[in-house]
């Protein structure tokens, strides 16, 4: 500790999470001048914010305490592949990329990754990874959770899993993206590994919508081979059902906005959510089957190419400005001419679309000159946030309304009009607008428009779930303007990110009269477009 604290700033809440016992990575804030002498640059590029942990286990607290210094460390796996946990099969498959492997004479019965936080100037921690030291137990004292064994499969990404059993709840670890093969065996592994400790037999597995992913296609595998019913649940209304759960919001009688803004998930519709507003009434108007309603959302545009288009920010840049003349002279140098071509003609060919507020910050960050092409996912993301917290800290939160962008039209204030957003930040860029004050800009926009959508809708508790809310600044920021106002909830124990959809997928149904009736039909919880 005494080493960090010539090298960051490290809050006394801070220093708090990093000497727990669950020893989590936490980011701070790293000092122009690190007095160990580390690579600022090339750890954490374009980046004023540092992860540090301090030795968690015997073997570490020997090897740093000889060293005398910090040490830079990642993961035991090659990226995007699982973690590897046994001595043989670390000798054959990191032996190319380590110069040498220390094997111990503990065997590790069940890996896991360490856990993330990050610190609000309030001093409360925003969990960003949750893993060893903190999964997969779950306590909370007034949560209700039925006798009934329930195993709840989260999404693709961030992917979690959830069995309730005997009257309590286990959120797995964080087990990495499913798009891997390794990683999809890992999966069941842990799965089967909690199922068997617990020797539980679940009556009930809960899925997402999205027939592509593993975990639903995995769901109905396990429905099938144990003759229980499947249930699936439309991504966002899990969020807004994991973080009303998490705030015991689903015995209030008030209604409760529920923002959800994350990179994707499948709507109802079939198009692609994650700019979405929902609306929970209260326990007394909860008895339908459908106990949430989509009451605003941002304004759809086209999703090109795929997976290719979160790892290209530049092509968010180019579906959100499509049809804004002005913006070529912003595009068009992020282009090839063949390929500037090529994708001029996408938007008219492609059909789906997308509301998707993470797609919307890798589209401002590309505008701004922040990436065009990313190596790390959320990295246009990041770049932003830091772009608008250094104008932030010299110029403070203290804006008047009128001079961040206008979002909602009085004409259809269910809509955020994403073109126009488009159109008057590149009205600022024409005019030699400072980039970090556009950046900051932005993010004052945003909560600006949640203040709108509750005074549209005349509601005054605000609950926040999905991955954009991993933002600390838009965090902040969110506080200072909406708090004073509005009753504000969000995640406790949990990630905002896709981590929590297992625990939503279990608490909407749980709060969905389905749930409870006899027999349960396995389409009673799928939404029809």
């Amino acid at each position: 500790m005494a080493t960090l604290l010539t090298d960051a700033e490290v809050t006394e809440a801070a220093a708090q999470q990093l000497q727990s016992p669950a020893a989590p990575i936490v980011l701070l804030d790293m000092k122009e001048s690190p007095l160990s002498g580390f690579d600022r640059a090339g750890i954490a590029p374009g980046l004023h914010k540092i992860g540090a942990m301090l030795p968690n286990a015997p073997l570490f607290e020997l090897l740093l305490r000889d060293f005398g210094k910090p040490i830079v460390a990642t993961s035991g796996n090659i990226s995007h592949a699982p973690l590897v946990y046994e001595d043989e099969t670390a000798q054959h498959e990191l032996s190319g990329i380590a110069d040498f492997i220390l094997t111990h004479n503990r065997p590790i019965v069940m890996p896991q990754d360490d856990s993330v936080l990050a610190m609000q100037p309030s001093g409360k921690p925003v969990i960003l990874r949750r893993a060893r030291g903190m999964a997969p137990a779950f306590i909370q004292a007034g949560l209700q959770v039925p006798e009934i064994t329930a195993l709840a499969l989260g999404a693709e990404m961030k992917s979690t899993f959830a069995l309730a059993h005997l009257g309590n709840i286990n959120v797995s670890q964080y087990l990495g993206d499913l798009a891997d093969f390794d990683t999809q065996q890992r999966f069941q592994l842990v799965l089967q590994h909690l199922l068997g400790l617990f020797k539980a037999q679940p009556a009930i597995i809960i899925g997402d919508l999205h027939p592509g992913y593993f975990t639903t296609q995995l769901g109905q595998m396990l429905a099938e081979q144990w003759d229980v019913p499947f249930l699936q649940v439309q991504h966002h209304k899990a969020h807004f059902a994991a973080v009303l759960a998490e705030n015991e919001l689903f015995e209030t009688d008030e209604p409760v906005l529920g923002v959800i803004w994350d990179g994707t998930g499948l709507g109802d519709d079939r198009r692609i959510w994650g700019g979405e507003f929902f609306r929970y009434d209260g326990k007394n108007e909860a008895q339908n089957d459908e106990i949430f309603t989509r009451c605003g959302h941002f304004d759809y545009f086209p999703l090109l190419l795929g997976d290719k288009m979160p790892r290209e920010p530049r092509l968010s840049a180019f579906a959100a400005c499509h049809g804004i003349a002005e913006s070529e002279v912003w595009l068009k140098p992020k282009f090839t001419e063949t390929e500037w071509k090529l994708y001029q003609k996408l938007p008219a060919a492609e059909h789906l679309k997308t509301s998707s507020v993470g797609r919307i910050f890798d589209a401002v960050a590309s505008l701004l000159g922040l990436a065009d092409k990313v190596s790390y996912e959320g990295e246009a993301a990041l770049l932003l946030e830091d772009m608008a917290r250094g104008y932030c800290k010299q110029f403070g939160f203290a804006w008047a309304k009128e001079e961040c962008y206008h979002l909602i039209s009085p004409q259809n204030p269910a809509i955020i009009d994403t073109k126009n957003l488009f159109r008057q930040i590149i009205a600022d860029l024409q005019t030699d607008q400072e980039k970090a004050y556009i950046a900051a800009k932005f993010h004052g926009a945003l909560v600006y428009a949640i203040g709108q959508m509750a005074d549209h809708l005349h509601l005054q508790k605000i609950a926040f779930s999905g991955g954009v809310f991993q933002n600390t600044l838009l965090l902040d920021m969110i506080q200072h303007h909406l708090a004073p106002d509005y009753q504000l909830f969000f995640h406790r124990q949990l990630s905002p990110n896709d981590e929590n959809i297992s625990f939503g997928q279990w608490a909407y149904a749980t709060a969905n009269a389905s749930f409870h009736s006899s027999p349960i039909h396995s389409s009673s919880l799928i939404p029809h477009p």
